[in-house]
């Protein structure tokens, strides 16, 4: 465990959010602008975190991830599924023969390239295709959602 009270490091994010997510008792957590490179895990004392960012050559940003409680990471069908710096599903068994899907999700924003919102896109209504039909789906993370149109009253909010 690198959370350890001896570690050189105890304040590391991933430990922060495990800490945080273990006060307020949430078994799975979708989690945005991760900013870790590449793909990977890593367990802590009570969760493990998995993310899915862009690779080392390019600029750290956006970035996906789940926080998952230990004890259900058993009942996971198989790793995290990457399919994109924004996208990130996981299969958990529900019993025998029902699972859920869960789908981490960073949407990208209104000043994002038009091809990149469209990638983006193209690829979670794929990901949401693929979920075969008597599964369960949930859908978690930053919609990036703005409702509203008065961005003249609030200019650093709504753009």
């Amino acid at each position: 465990m690198l959370d350890r009270s001896d570690s050189a490091r105890p304040e590391r994010r991933c430990a922060i959010i495990s800490i945080e997510l273990e006060k307020y008792g949430i078994d799975i957590a979708a989690l945005s602008e991760v900013r870790f490179k590449e793909s990977g895990s890593i367990r802590e004392s009570s969760y493990t975190i998995y993310w899915s960012c862009k690779a080392y050559s390019e600029r750290g940003e956006s970035g996906v991830g789940l926080a998952i409680k230990n004890e259900l990471v058993t009942k996971l069908i198989e790793v995290p599924h990457t399919i994109h710096c924004r996208l990130m599903t996981l299969i958990l068994s529900l019993s025998e023969d029902h699972w859920c899907a869960l789908i981490a999700r960073f949407s990208p924003t209104m000043t994002t390239s038009q091809k990149t919102i469209d990638i983006f896109y193209h690829q979670l209504d794929s990901t949401l295709a693929y979920v075969p039909k008597p599964d369960k789906i949930i859908l978690m993370g930053d919609f990036n959602t703005k409702v509203g149109q008065d961005y003249i009253t609030w200019p650093r909010t709504l753009r």
